[in-house]
């Protein structure tokens, strides 16, 4: 079972959308990770992976692709705000955490 948080800048106060940890997976088995669009800003994206291959872990990439406008994006840190650029970002505690599959 994957899991999804609010992130959340203690700087600038920038929240993100429920975004999942790096390159987690559910029951189906499809792996995602955070990506930072240009345009859209942080992101679950899927990178075309599934955990039941046994070389996925081997096949990580840098880049994937903006669910929403498919511009390739680098995979995003969780530590970096994408708004004040500080290393200050983390998991808000006053969100519940999204357990998906």
């Amino acid at each position: 079972m994957g899991s999804a948080s609010v992130h959340r800048c203690r700087s600038c106060g920038y929240e993100t959308d429920y975004i999942t940890l790096d390159f987690d997976y559910g029951m189906s088995a499809v792996v995602v990770t955070p990506v930072l669009c240009a345009t859209h800003g942080v992101m679950t994206a899927e990178t075309g992976l599934m955990a039941w291959d046994t070389d996925w872990e081997s096949q990580k990439a840098d880049e994937y692709p903006c669910p929403e406008c498919g511009e390739l994006s680098p995979r995003w840190n969780r530590r970096t705000c994408p708004q004040c650029g500080k290393k200050s970002m983390g998991i808000w505690r006053d969100s519940p955490v999204m357990m998906w599959d």
